[in-house]
């Protein structure tokens, strides 16, 4: 039992310092943008803050907080407290790197897009202070915009937003999502250019590394190829 307790804490330990490499080419550009300017913002950290000497430690604190953030989610529970810890997940990465731009897009659109949630006064929260710290970021933008239009039931909005972000990052979830959704528009509504749509974001995800998504693409092109 030790042993297994000891290898797990290796494991998380290993996974982190993973991240950590894979986020350093963002979290050096933190650094670049603190050292020109300065870190103006109020919400829990000041100008008088040793912001620069402690970087290291709040690398590794996003970190595991980021680990935690997905494990809350792949595990689901009560959504009461999923809720609860999603916006307390993403406040606490958001006071040690307000520029990770994932924690944003990723914590917003978990609590404004899955049914069990549907928390859209916090995902609006979460990405108004995304926005505050990254005035300049598109895809933040039209995320929040497209998570917006869906709130309202804006089918056309929501769509157009999504596919900015899809066509200018590599983001598997989302473009299976945009696929789905030309999917379902093509069967009520009849019209082949949501279904080429469809195909379009089918497409990219075969060459996703994901095998989960890749399954999905392989498989809906499949699907509609054998109708022709």
């Amino acid at each position: 039992m030790i042993l297994l307790i000891k290898d797990s804490k290796i494991y998380i330990v290993l996974s982190c310092l993973a991240l950590l490499f894979f986020l350093n080419p963002y979290l050096k550009v933190d650094e670049d943008i603190l050292l020109k300017s300065g870190y103006k913002g109020t919400d829990g950290m000041n100008q008088n803050t040793l912001l620069l000497k402690i970087m290291g430690m709040k690398k590794v604190g996003t970190a595991f907080i980021w680990i935690d953030q997905i494990l809350s989610v792949g595990e689901g529970g009560d959504p009461e407290i999923v809720i609860k810890k999603i916006k307390n997940n993403s406040d606490k990465i958001s006071y040690l790197d307000p520029y990770f731009i994932t924690n944003y897009n990723f914590s917003g659109s978990i609590l404004g897009l899955i049914k069990i949630y549907k928390r859209f006064d916090l995902a609006t929260e979460i990405y108004e202070k995304g926005i505050e710290y990254n005035p300049d970021n598109s895809i933040l933008k039209n995320y929040f915009a497209g998570m917006m239009a869906a709130s309202k039931n804006n089918m056309d909005g929501l769509l157009i937003n999504f596919e900015k972000v899809v066509n200018e990052t590599r983001d598997d979830l989302l473009t299976n999502m945009v696929a789905y959704l030309y999917e379902r528009r093509y069967k009520k509504q009849g019209n082949r250019k949501d279904l080429e749509k469809a195909f379009k974001y089918w497409g990219i995800l075969l060459n996703s590394k994901d095998e989960k998504y890749k399954e999905i693409g392989i498989r809906k092109i499949k699907k509609y190829m054998e109708k022709n």
